[in-house]
């Protein structure tokens, strides 16, 4: 993680530009959800009035957010490659500096294994697990604001059902494991 800070940080400003546009669309999000729940109200107190009204504020809403998301998607992409390609520039540096008989002692292949799908793998589980995590912290943050603004007794209730999903996925992951290799046994032995 801190070899991945460190390409990160060559690119302050395209990442905080990326982190900002995820939290304004977190924001609209979580506004989103709760213009839905004003929706829902008036149509229970059967106020028409007011349900147009948020309607027609929902679909405004969702048309500023799609151009935020579209936004976002398409500079986070960019930020992604931009991020990779300062690695790759930094393996192939890496490699000019090996002595002949150390660069011959592997495979070509390996050397452009390297450069696409480690790279590939280091872009998925690196760079966009971290633009995930920034997303997932905004949606948790301003959701538990609206929270606590709308009715701050679900506060709770809210901590313990999270305590108890948490849990009860760790319970299967555990699990996960043993019940998978007995599928990938019976395959090793229908392909042998």
């Amino acid at each position: 993680m801190k070899s991945l800070f460190k390409y990160v940080k060559q690119e302050p400003t395209k990442v905080t530009l990326v982190v900002i546009l995820q939290l304004i669309c977190s924001a609209f999000r979580v506004l989103n959800s709760l213009i839905n729940v004003f929706i829902l109200n008036s149509l229970i107190k059967l106020d028409f009035q007011a349900f147009f009204k948020y309607i027609l504020l929902n679909f405004l809403l969702f048309l500023v957010m799609t151009v935020f998301l579209i936004s976002e998607q398409v500079l986070s992409v960019k930020t992604v490659q931009f991020l990779s390609l300062r690695l790759r520039q930094d393996i192939i540096e890496h490699i000019e500096n090996y002595s002949v008989s150390r660069f011959e002692k592997n495979d070509t292949g390996v050397y452009t294994s390297w450069l696409t799908n480690d790279m590939n793998l280091v872009e998925e589980n690196g760079f966009n697990n971290l633009f995930s995590m920034v997303q997932i912290f905004g949606d948790s943050v301003f959701s538990l604001i609206a929270l606590i603004k709308l009715n701050w007794s679900f506060l709770p209730l809210v901590a313990i059902l999270t305590l108890f999903t948490l849990d009860y996925l760790s319970l299967y992951e555990r699990k996960w494991p043993a019940a998978t290799s007995l599928p990938v046994r019976k395959m090793k032995r229908w392909l042998m």
